[in-house]
């Protein structure tokens, strides 16, 4: 598809927005640009299309992040997961894609609207339950490209917001890096015009820087609750869409 002025300027205002949210919360980014793209590409050159354009935005969230404390106990979450997800890309095609998305995006309805009436993990669970729930959603992403389950599992855990974001970060970026690999190998990666991801790259770094401005700023009660309505938010679109 030829991208005209106008469809440049609705993709840079879209990943714009995306970006802000990403920037925030540490995740979301990814499927809010999805939604919009949807209706101008096939799927599978719109997760390639927003891997690319997520990936680049790592180049502020990253050394944001990465300073955070405690990082020894989860770095398994991300090598687990990036290791699952060519599993979950390769499973996905003997199973019904659509089934499995609005079956998630129920159980995180389920689990965000837990969170919002004050349910919490009292404590860290034992890596027994976190490495293999890690790896599980490492699947998820490799398959169906939702990475929804994950990060209703860290908004639940017993930390602050911080942690949540940066492990938010992190998990997003070695399971997208996971998925490029994949998807190259596989052959299914594929960018037809540069034009608009090069746009949306530079708006969606724009966003996330942005939004992790407005996350310096912002208060623990505001940025939970910013994180379980956009849970709510697009567990329903994966329900529905």
């Amino acid at each position: 598809m030829e991208s005209g002025f106008f469809e440049l300027v609705l993709f840079a205002l879209a990943a714009a927005i995306a970006g802000c949210i990403r920037g925030f919360t540490g995740f979301g980014g990814p499927a809010v640009l999805t939604l919009f793209l949807v209706p101008f590409y096939s799927p599978l050159s719109v997760v390639s299309k927003v891997v690319v354009v997520d990936l680049i935005s790592n180049i502020k969230l990253i050394p944001d992040v990465y300073r955070q404390p405690g990082w020894r106990p989860v770095w398994p979450w991300f090598v687990l997961a990036a290791a699952a997800v060519p599993i979950g890309h390769l499973a996905v095609l003997q199973m019904d894609a659509d089934a499995l998305r609005q079956g998630l995006g129920i159980l995180v309805v389920l689990c965000t609207a837990a969170m919002l009436a004050g349910w919490r993990c009292n404590t860290m669970p034992h890596a027994s339950v976190s490495w293999p729930l890690s790896a599980a959603a490492g699947v998820v992403m490799g398959g169906v490209f939702i990475a929804l389950p994950m990060m209703a599992y860290v908004s639940s855990l017993p930390q602050s917001s911080a942690h949540s974001r940066a492990q938010a970060i992190v998990w997003a970026f070695f399971t997208g890096v996971a998925l490029l690999i994949t998807q190259s190998f596989t052959g299914v990666f594929g960018i037809s015009d540069l034009a608009p991801v090069a746009v949306m790259a530079v708006a969606y770094l724009g966003g996330s820087i942005a939004g992790a401005k407005g996350f310096r700023r912002a208060s623990e009660v505001a940025v939970r609750r910013a994180v379980l309505f956009l849970l709510l938010f697009l567990a329903l679109m994966t329900i529905v869409v």
